[in-house]
């Protein structure tokens, strides 16, 4: 779970709202908090990404941002589900003649699974024999996304790295709409 707290410019946004001060200060930051944390969503995906060959599409499913900061509260938390593993079938698996082929990580090569099949009856999900028999078929799992950020601690590199500059970068934004408004009248 990825959670943020706020510790930004604060005072300059107070300066910047002038009489309006303490109300409006609170609205501005929930609005930098939530739309840092949108990001947040995001930029999480995209680090599941270079690690997985999944879409960030599929990624994102189980990424939330769980409440949304406001006036009176002004903390969000961005929570990755805890998943269970995901088909072979999201992994782009191919059936050929040795077995079904896929690949998981960017990084390293495809892996063949021999005598496996793809059953386009079933979902076209990937499926192995257990026994001699036809009957019974067991289907064939890859990673999770929760699993990969756990093992590689990316929820810590994405707080670190890029979600404390982004909440400054909100805040600064904030800042600036609001002294534009005012030289607006």
């Amino acid at each position: 779970m990825i959670s943020m707290k706020l510790s930004a410019k604060i005072g300059e946004l107070e300066k910047a709202l002038g009489d309006a001060g303490p109300k409006k200060l609170r609205q501005q930051v929930a609005i930098a908090l939530n739309r840092t944390a949108k990001k947040t969503e995001r930029l999480l995906a995209k680090e599941i990404a270079k690690e997985l060959v999944l879409t960030q599409k599929e990624i994102k499913k189980d990424i939330k941002q769980q409440k949304k900061a406001n006036p009176e509260v002004l903390a969000t938390n961005v929570v990755q589900k805890e998943t269970t593993r995901i088909s072979l079938k999201s992994y782009k698996a191919r059936q050929n003649k040795a077995g079904v082929r896929y690949r998981i990580s960017k990084k390293t090569g495809g892996k063949t699974i021999k005598s496996a099949f793809i059953a386009n009856a079933l979902g076209s999900h990937a499926f192995k024999r257990t026994g001699k028999k036809r009957l019974p078929i067991q289907k064939l799992w890859g990673p999770s996304p929760w699993g990969v950020t756990v093992k590689n601690n990316l929820d810590r590199v994405v707080l670190g790295r890029d979600i404390e500059p982004e909440l400054v970068k909100q805040i600064d934004r904030q800042i600036r709409a609001i002294n534009f408004k005012k030289k607006q009248g």
